[in-house]
């Protein structure tokens, strides 16, 4: 096969020669259909993307009564500093395939969540403390107090506070997305572990 290096090929203009002076190409016609030809490009949907809805935003002192139990910290709240609960005395968590329960009282700190050898909730100088920096490992906790009111602050100083009616309260922490979700509930028989289905048994 022999390759003709004279005739202009406008088709395959990287492999066309160079043209001498006064010359040029040959005008070709274009189709109509090309040049109207539109691409449209619409954005993937995502599997895992969802609208949560609306809840109070936790921007000062929140009383969590029984109308309003729920209050909702923002992506930064849920991921900076350390949450301290004053007047808790026992927890139950959960992560991953793990779950158990703590008290105030036990010497056993085995059954503790952590995550790289760091305690990601425990009980230091009378509070519980639960540390925000790895709290994407729980998938929920549940704080507990035998009496009496419990207070949760913040790094910046906000507060939740539970009311003091109807029935013995706890603070149900849950993680949706890269946010906490703090709700209060009332206690049924059983306990944390009969209420929420906390395996105490996962050691």
């Amino acid at each position: 096969m022999t390759l003709n290096l004279t005739t202009p090929r406008p088709d395959i203009v990287y492999l066309r020669r160079r043209l001498k002076r006064g010359e040029s190409l040959p005008k070709t016609s274009t189709s109509s259909e090309a040049t109207s030809t539109s691409l449209f490009l619409a954005p993937p949907e995502s599997e895992n993307s969802f609208v949560l809805p609306e809840k109070p935003a936790l921007e000062s002192t929140t009383v969590l009564t029984n109308e309003n139990p729920v209050v909702r910290l923002d992506a930064r709240q849920s991921a900076i500093g350390s949450i301290q609960f004053d007047n808790a005395d026992h927890f139950g968590w959960e992560s991953g395939k793990l779950s158990g329960m703590v008290y105030a009282d036990d010497s056993n700190t085995n059954n503790m969540p952590s995550f790289s050898n760091r305690k990601l909730a425990e009980f230091y100088k009378g509070k519980l403390v639960l540390g925000l920096r790895h709290a994407k490992e729980l998938r929920r906790i549940i704080v507990g107090a035998s009496s009496g009111v419990m207070k949760m602050t913040m790094p910046n100083g906000n507060t939740v506070v539970t009311d003091t009616e109807d029935g013995y309260k706890v603070l149900h922490i849950s993680r949706i997305g890269n946010i906490l979700e703090i709700r209060m509930e009332i206690l049924e028989e059983g306990g944390i572990p009969g209420t929420f289905s906390i395996n105490t048994n996962s050691f």
